[in-house]
């Protein structure tokens, strides 16, 4: 059957009805297309419940509809506010990476900074003393360098408290390779046995030869370690004089 004629019967229905509603009993064709008006009424009947069936079934299958579209929704909200949390957690992770790498890069900075500093800076020491006179020496005497002049001929880099004038010794600041020397003014015979040591801590570094004209100066070079002690002391039995002053005997040493 073509949709027009369904229209028309369609609209034929509608119009019998109105007319029955309207009280228009001579407009109604008591048959029409081979159905009795009771049964045209019925078939009106029929088609308007089955309306409402298919409506309220689609009413129902869309509130289902909306339930579960709500339903993903909350759980879409839910997702997103994991996913929210995970990105908070991973940024503060991440800021807390950078916080710590930039930590340990200044102190790198500052660690490279320092060395820098050390080896920039010279160190090392002049000492001469403040005795002018005679010093007798004996086995083990340590020399009396006290005196740190002031001007070209006296120093003690970068800080002058590492030379300790109570005990006549230079305080290694830092560990290194060190070049330590003396020259000294013998007041004795040149011919004395006599010598002189050059001591870091217990161990002799450098040691004079048997006469004492062998034993004016003597230089050598040492590893040495922070806080270790350097003097010159007497190393041979009997007595024999030296003369300090600044200028006459002096102790020296740097960082190579």
């Amino acid at each position: 059957m073509s949709s027009d004629l369904q229209i028309r019967r369609l609209n034929s229905r509608i119009t019998s009805v109105n007319s029955i509603l309207e009280g228009r009993i001579n407009d109604i064709n008591i048959e029409h297309d081979g159905f009795t008006l009771p049964e045209e009424i019925a078939r009106a009947t029929a088609a308007e419940s089955g309306i409402q069936t298919a409506l309220n079934f689609e009413i129902t299958r869309a509130t289902g509809g909306e339930a579960v579209n709500l339903a993903y929704i909350q759980t879409a909200n839910l997702n997103i506010s994991n996913e929210i949390i995970r990105a908070t957690e991973e940024d503060a992770a991440l800021g807390q990476r950078i916080t710590d790498e930039i930590a340990v890069n200044t102190l790198s900075m500052q660690t490279f900074k320092t060395e820098q500093t050390v080896h920039n800076t010279h160190i090392g020491f002049r000492v001469g003393s403040s005795l002018n006179n005679n010093q007798d020496i004996y086995n083990g005497t340590v020399l009396k360098f006290n005196y740190i002049a002031d001007g070209r001929r006296g120093y003690c880099s970068p800080d002058i408290s590492a030379f300790d004038k109570l005990t006549y010794e230079y305080i290694i600041p830092v560990d290194g390779l060190y070049m330590l020397g003396f020259h000294v003014y013998l007041n004795s015979a040149a011919t004395n046995e006599f010598r002189l040591n050059i001591m870091v801590g217990t161990t002799v570094v450098a040691l004079g030869g048997k006469f004492a004209y062998q034993t004016e100066s003597i230089s050598t070079t040492a590893i040495c370690y922070a806080g270790e002690r350097v003097r010159v002391q007497g190393g041979s039995n009997g007595v024999q004089q030296i003369y300090m002053s600044d200028v006459t005997s002096w102790f020296f040493g740097y960082k190579i």
